[in-house]
C-alpha cells in the first residue's frame, strides 16, 4: 500500500516526465514551422527556377540542348510534390499561402512572383550579324576581334631564318619521347625516357624511381634547361627542376602537379619571366616570375588542351603565344598582359589559321606596334612557310556583342519581368570601367545592367529577352578586356 509521501513523490515523476515530452513536442513544432515557413515557401516560390535551371544554369562551357519534354515533366512533377508537401505541413502548421507571404512581406513583387535562370553563355546566343566583337569558343571569352595576318613567306625570309627551327622534335602524346634542346654548343638530349648531356647519360634527380616514370619533357628557357617528370602515382603528379648542365634543382617555390590526367611538360620565357604548362585533358598552367608563382589554369581548361599536347611557349613584349609540338593536335593560343602585366585574356588562333599536321613557330621580328612570327607547317610530305604578323586587336572603334532572341524558359511561355537583379561581368580588372551590359525585351529598347545593382525593369509580355554588351575603344593596341563569364538573375510572374 502506498504512503501518502511515496504517492506523492510517483504523481510528481510523473508529471515531471510528462512536462519534458511536452517541452520536446513544443521543440520540434515551433522549429519545424520556422523552417517550412522560411525554407519551404521560398521552394514553392522557386519551383519554376528550379525547373528553368536545367536549361539555363549560368557555365562556362557550352550547354547541350534541353530535352522539353523532360523539362515539362519534371515541372509538372516538382510542382505536384511541392503542393503535397505543403498541404500536408499546413494541417499542422496552418503555413501561409504563397501570394499572401509575399503580399505580407513589403516587397513590392505581385502574387505569383517566381525566380529564373538567366543567359546561357555560349556562342550560340550570339548575332554575329550585329557583332564585331569576338566570342571565342576555345576559351569560351569576349573579347576585341584579333588584328592579324597570315601570310606565305618569302624565300629570303625562310633562309635567314631557317636555322632558327628544329630546336624540338614532334612528338607521339603517347610516346615515345625524343627530344633535344640546346644553348649554344650545349645539348640535353631525350632519348626513350632516358636523358644525355652532350652525349653522356644524366642520373635522374633525388627521389625519382625510374620505374614510376611516365615522361620526361625538356624545354629551355634564355640561359638554362627545364626538366618536366610525369610520374604515376594513383593518379599523376608532374616535378619541374632546372639543370645547369650537371646538377638538377627544383623551381623556387613551385609545388608538385596533382592531376587525374596524363600530361607532358612545356616551357618558355625568359630567365625570370617564364611559363609552365601542363598540357593535359584538362591542363595546369604557372607563371614564374623570381619567386612568384601565379596559377593560368583557366586558361588551359579541357576546350584548349583537346586531349593534352606538349605546349612551346614564346614570350614576345606583353604577349604570349602557347602552340603544340605535339603531331596531329597543332594549337595557337595568344595569351596577353593588362598595363601592370597580368596576364588577363586568352584566345584560340589555331582554327583561324586552319593549321593542321605538325606547326613550329618562332618570334623573328618586334616593333613597337606589332610582332611577326615565322611558322613551318608540316603536313605528310609536304612543307610549307608562313608569316603570322600581330598588330594586337581592332579596338580603336567601341566593339559590340548583341545576343540572338534568348528564350527565357525550354517551355517557351510569356513572362512579365518586374526586376533584374544581380547582374554580374566576369571581366578583368582593368576592363571593368569599359564594359557594359545592356537588356532588352524586344531587341530596339535598351536599358542599362549595372553590376551588383538592382533594376526595376517592368516591361509587356515577353518570351524572349536580348543582352547587349559594349567594349569602349582602347587606346593600347594589344589590349583587350577580357569576358568569360556572364550571370544576371530576374524576378518576373507568368
Amino acid at each position: 500500500m502506498l504512503t501518502r509521501r511515496r504517492l506523492i513523490k510517483k504523481v510528481a515523476g510523473q508529471i515531471a516526465i510528462g512536462l519534458v515530452f511536452l517541452i520536446f513536442f513544443a521543440l520540434v513544432y515551433f522549429l519545424s514551422r520556422a523552417y517550412f515557413e522560411q525554407y519551404l515557401l521560398v521552394s514553392k516560390q522557386a519551383s519554376s527556377f528550379s525547373v528553368n535551371n536545367i536549361s539555363h544554369l549560368v557555365t562556362s562551357v557550352d550547354a547541350q540542348p534541353s530535352d522539353e519534354n523532360f523539362v515539362a515533366t519534371t515541372s509538372v512533377m516538382i510542382e505536384k510534390i511541392n503542393n503535397q508537401i505543403i498541404s500536408f505541413y499546413n494541417f499542422f502548421f496552418n503555413l501561409q499561402d504563397l501570394s499572401s507571404s509575399v503580399a505580407n512581406s513589403g516587397d513590392p513583387e505581385p502574387a505569383g512572383t517566381t525566380y529564373l535562370g538567366s543567359f546561357p553563355y555560349t556562342s550560340a546566343t550570339v548575332d554575329y550579324s550585329k557583332t564585331n566583337l569576338r566570342f571565342d569558343s576555345i576559351s569560351n571569352s569576349i573579347s576585341f576581334a584579333p588584328n592579324y595576318t597570315w601570310e606565305n613567306a618569302s624565300p629570303s625570309l625562310i633562309e635567314a631564318n631557317q636555322s632558327k627551327f628544329g630546336n624540338h622534335q614532334e612528338n607521339l602524346f603517347s610516346g615515345p619521347y625524343n627530344d633535344k634542346r640546346c644553348l649554344g654548343n650545349n645539348c640535353l638530349e631525350l632519348r626513350n625516357n632516358k636523358l644525355f648531356y652532350n652525349n653522356q647519360l644524366v642520373a635522374l634527380p633525388d627521389g625519382i624511381k625510374s620505374s614510376s616514370l611516365q615522361a620526361i619533357s625538356l624545354g629551355t628557357v634564355a640561359s638554362r634547361w627545364l626538366v618536366g617528370l610525369t610520374i604515376k602515382d594513383s593518379g599523376y603528379r608532374g616535378e619541374v627542376f632546372y639543370f645547369d648542365g650537371s646538377k638538377f634543382f627544383k623551381v623556387t617555390n613551385f609545388s608538385p602537379v596533382i592531376s587525374k590526367y596524363f600530361g607532358l611538360f612545356g616551357f618558355g620565357g625568359d630567365d625570370s619571366d617564364f611559363m609552365i604548362v601542363y598540357g593535359a585533358y584538362q591542363g595546369q598552367a604557372f607563371r614564374v616570375q623570381g619567386n612568384m608563382i601565379t596559377n593560368l589554369d583557366k586558361f588551359f581548361s579541357y576546350r584548349p588542351m583537346n586531349n593534352g599536347f606538349k605546349t612551346e611557349i614564346i614570350k614576345a613584349k606583353n604577349t604570349w603565344y602557347i602552340y603544340s609540338s605535339t603531331t596531329n593536335n597543332p594549337k595557337f593560343i595568344k595569351l596577353w598582359e593588362d598595363s601592370s602585366g597580368t596576364i588577363v585574356g586568352a584566345l584560340s588562333l589555331g582554327g583561324d589559321l586552319q593549321l593542321s599536321g605538325a606547326a613550329e613557330f618562332n618570334l623573328i621580328k618586334t616593333d613597337s606596334n606589332s610582332l611577326t612570327l615565322l611558322a613551318r607547317l608540316k603536313n605528310k610530305e609536304s612543307e610549307t612557310w608562313k608569316v603570322f604578323t600581330d598588330s594586337g586587336f581592332l579596338n580603336n572603334k567601341a566593339g559590340v556583342l548583341v545576343t540572338l532572341p534568348t528564350p527565357h524558359d525550354a517551355l517557351n511561355s510569356q513572362i512579365f519581368i518586374n526586376k533584374i537583379y544581380e547582374s554580374e561581368l566576369g571581366v578583368d580588372k582593368e576592363g571593368q570601367n569599359s564594359v557594359k551590359m545592356e537588356f532588352s525585351v524586344d531587341g530596339l529598347k535598351w536599358q542599362n545592367l549595372p553590376q551588383g545593382q538592382n533594376l526595376d525593369f517592368k516591361q509587356a509580355g515577353t518570351k524572349y529577352y536580348f543582352l547587349r554588351l559594349n567594349f569602349a575603344p582602347v587606346q593600347e593596341s594589344f589590349y583587350s578586356p577580357f569576358v568569360d563569364k556572364i550571370i544576371f538573375s530576374y524576378t518576373c510572374h507568368i
